[in-house]
């Protein structure tokens, strides 16, 4: 009932999918109709556009494909004609902001947008429909970011932006002798230094992992690949790059769009040493050379030299040699607002998301290499891209090669600073969140939690957090302000889950919140890839200088305290003081590398017989080097390496804490030991490198165990369903076929 009523509610705004036309009265002989977009239409609104003095880059059909495919935005075009020409267009979206409600904006991007008009009258009766349907609709503002015209009445003027235009003379000499003095020494200190510069589209992936990283820096959301990608294929000739390069590596780039005999510098970045080479002020010197002898209008963002590469577009003829600078592109505000605040928020962004993908966002305190990031390229993999769109929202910025192994580049947002100290993450998780605006949040552990609140305050529809394990300094019991905010998070989360039973009770406990409202969704193994492959287990223990005959125990994961891996080095200084041929290997990195290392160096019986691999990309093949796994964690929530040594037939040995015994049947699948007893896991150790065949039937027995109880495809399921539930709960549309 209320889908049917939001979609009578939407109908006036939507008028792409329908023919209806509103008449207004007008002074001549035709009368004059407002309608809705349509593909048919898309031509000619272009010819319209670039036939009006007045009519920008991103008033033209392709920057609304370039949204709609990049972020699902869903506009609502309008236009009016008399007798089936086109007198006026209006360009808007629905978008939602936190501290600004609701808003029809014209448009997202851009610098410019608003009305375009060939006679007032019709703009009267564009504007006028527009207001009319921001009020009915309950819009909280309009925003139209007209840059000529004047003040519309009725709207607030924003004064802090201004647009401004200077001769440019052809004299290229004269135009370099018009800088300040120290602009001057800037550009010729590059050259100096050897800065040369290159254009073409096909430097695009070079140019965005130093867009990327630059965005990152400055702590802002990264648009997404796809949106260059989009742009490049949206636009082709119409856009260019061009990168400055210290030798071989690109220190500076901008992305310039052309417009009639117009220039526009859009987007740009830097390297860090940038400032030094004096790379940006030869990039836009660069730029104004080429735009002063081509006689090109240019147009930049930003207080830079303004100017970049020679267009062979001239719609309207040669140009006027002037420079056209208008600052910040990407500021959300420009020109007038008018604010029609009715009182309630009844128009919900997602209303008007039509059935695109469902957005995702992961929140990580940091993405390094561990169980809880895995997992999440696990779900992320395992779901897919065409109901979901998701991406990651790190805290604490993230490791970058192992963002660049799981080609996470374009997937990766990032809110606050690398780093363990005090940050306000909160509303840098606002501003994450206001530019993605997913329709499902989900947080994880305690550094994650604060998206929780920051979901509610945007207006998330679907808000999930989820607890994955301990952290040592917390094992005997959380903090009472660590708890009193859990509690908080939890009531305004729609669900709660851990990976273990044992994990919810102690949750439950900790945060005075009822295990009944808290679900339970192990982690899975894919448990084709981990498998056992007896065939290749010589081969890779010569590879990794591994002893053919020893009894290899291996160990993989992050290298922290809360693992405890000096429990499994003294076991092992035991055995082999016992005469056992035991072989050690870790795999993974951490903090706590440096002092196993040192351990190590300081044993005697555990001379040649340790081997640290650091972290290596296919775990599956390593585990298959192995005879024996063991976990000796102080606790644990549910471990994925465990998960994977199961799958791959090993011997698991791990402390009787935490998740372990929800995955390790004691003396059936594996072995459990009391946390810090490394005389108990020697023993057990002892007893399996003496006996091969008990190896080999604890093996059998947590591959079936894998197999029957912990598949991925049960977890990624569990995952999906769980989206889907909350998703309809909440009125988000879903997908076809979802």
């Amino acid at each position: 009932m209320e889908m049917d009523n939001r979609n009578r509610k939407m109908k006036n705004l939507d008028m792409q999918h329908s023919g209806a036309a509103v008449v207004f009265p007008c002074s001549g002989p035709q009368e004059l109709r407002v309608r809705g977009f349509s593909l048919e239409m898309a031509h000619e609104w272009d010819e319209f556009v670039l036939a009006q003095p007045h009519g920008t880059f991103f008033q033209l059909t392709g920057w609304k494909r370039v949204l709609e495919k990049t972020f699902g935005y869903e506009a609502c075009y309008f236009y009016t004609e008399r007798a089936g020409t086109i007198t006026a267009i209006a360009p808007l979206f629905l978008v939602s902001n936190w501290l600004m409600g609701q808003c029809l904006l014209s448009v997202p991007l851009g610098v410019y947008g608003g009305i375009c008009a060939a006679d007032e009258e019709s703009k009267q009766a564009l504007l006028a429909h527009i207001q009319r349907l921001s009020l009915s609709q309950q819009v909280d503002f309009l925003e139209l970011r007209n840059r000529n015209g004047g003040a519309i009445p009725g709207f607030h003027r924003n004064e802090r932006y201004a647009t401004f235009t200077t001769a440019l003379s052809p004299d290229t000499e004269s135009l370099f002798k018009g800088f300040p003095r120290d602009t001057r020494y800037m550009i010729r200190k590059a050259q100096k230094a050897g800065l040369r510069v290159r254009r073409g589209m096909d430097q695009l992936g070079s140019f965005y992992e130093m867009f990327a990283e630059s965005m990152r820096r400055l702590g802002t959301p990264v648009f997404p690949l796809s949106l260059f990608e989009n742009l490049q294929e949206e636009f082709g000739d119409r856009m260019d790059l061009l990168l400055v390069y210290s030798g071989e590596k690109p220190v500076s780039g901008v992305i310039s769009f052309f417009f009639r005999d117009t220039i526009l510098p859009y987007y740009a970045g830097a390297a860090p040493e940038a400032p030094r080479l004096a790379a940006n002020n030869f990039m836009y010197w660069e730029l104004m050379k080429d735009a002063a002898l081509s006689e090109s209008q240019v147009r930049i963002g930003g207080s830079c030299l303004a100017a970049p590469p020679p267009v062979a577009d001239q719609t309207n003829g040669p140009a006027h040699r002037q420079v056209v600078s208008v600052e910040s592109p990407h500021m959300n505000v420009l020109e007038p607002t008018h604010d029609l605040a009715m009182g309630g928020r009844s128009v919900k962004a997602r209303t008007l998301e039509g059935h695109g993908p469902i957005r995702v966002l992961h929140v990580i305190d940091r993405m390094d290499v561990g169980g809880t990031e895995l997992g999440i390229l696990k779900v992320m993999r395992g779901l897919g891209s065409g109901v979901f769109e998701q991406r990651i929202c790190t805290a604490r910025g993230f490791d970058p090669e192992m963002a660049r192994q799981q080609n996470l580049e374009d997937k990766l947002l990032v809110a606050g600073r690398s780093g363990s100290g005090l940050q306000l993450l909160l509303f840098r998780l606002i501003r994450v969140m206001r530019a993605y605006r997913p329709h499902i949040v989900h947080s994880r552990n305690w550094g994650a939690i604060e998206a929780i609140p920051a979901a509610r305050l945007v207006g998330v529809p679907v808000a999930i957090h989820s607890e994955h394990g301990y952290e040592v300094e917390t094992i005997a019991g959380i903090p009472t302000r660590r708890r009193i905010f859990r509690r908080a998070a939890y009531a305004m989360a729609d669900a709660v889950f851990t990976v273990s039973e044992e994990l919810r009770a102690y949750h439950a406990k900790q945060a005075w919140f009822s295990q009944q409202h808290i679900r339970v969704i192990h982690n899975g193994v894919d448990t084709s890839r981990f498998s056992p492959r007896p065939e290749i287990q010589q081969e890779v223990r010569r590879r990794f200088g591994l002893g053919t005959h020893a009894f290899v125990v291996g160990a993989v994961g992050r290298m922290v305290s809360i693992k405890n891996y000096h429990t499994l080095l003294r076991a092992a200084e035991l055995l082999a003081g016992k005469g056992v041929d035991l072989q050690v290997v870790f795999v993974g990195s951490g903090p706590e590398l440096s002092g196993l290392q040192q351990a190590v160096e300081a044993s005697a019986n555990l001379s040649g017989r340790v081997t640290f691999l650091g972290t290596v990309r296919d775990t599956a093949e390593i585990l298959n080097a192995m005879d024996a796994f063991v976990l000796p964690s102080l606790s644990e929530g549910m471990s994925n390496t465990v998960l994977e040594a199961m799958a791959s037939g090993l011997a698991v040995v791990a402390t009787n804490v935490g998740g372990n015994p929800e995955l390790v049947v004691d003396s059936n699948s594996g072995y459990l030991f009391p946390a810090g007893d490394f005389q108990a896991l020697g023993s057990v150790l002892e007893e399996l490198s003496r006996d091969p065949e008990r190896r080999r039937h604890a093996g059998q027995a947590a591959r079936r165990r894998a197999l029957d109880e912990f598949s991925l495809d049960g977890m990624i399921s569990n995952y999906r369903n769980l989206y889907l539930e909350l998703a309809a709960r909440h009125r988000v549309p879903v997908p076809k076929g979802a």
